[in-house]
């Protein structure tokens, strides 16, 4: 099976990211919450999570 391309909004920068996805967004593009998404053990932001925790976020989309 061949999986399709998705397009994946993961803004961050200050601002409410996810108010803006609602707003506006390319076409069928999904949203990801990056701060979900990132290494809750580490104390430095937005850092990789392993591969089972991001195929896991992946996976919900």
């Amino acid at each position: 099976m061949k999986a399709s391309p998705r397009i994946v909004d993961g803004s961050s920068g200050g601002r409410s990211a996810l108010e803006e996805y609602k707003e506006r967004r390319i076409g069928e593009a999904v949203f990801i919450d990056i701060d979900e998404l990132s290494d809750q053990n580490n104390e430095l932001p937005h850092m990789l999570p392993s591969a089972n925790q991001f195929s896991h976020h992946v996976g919900k989309i």
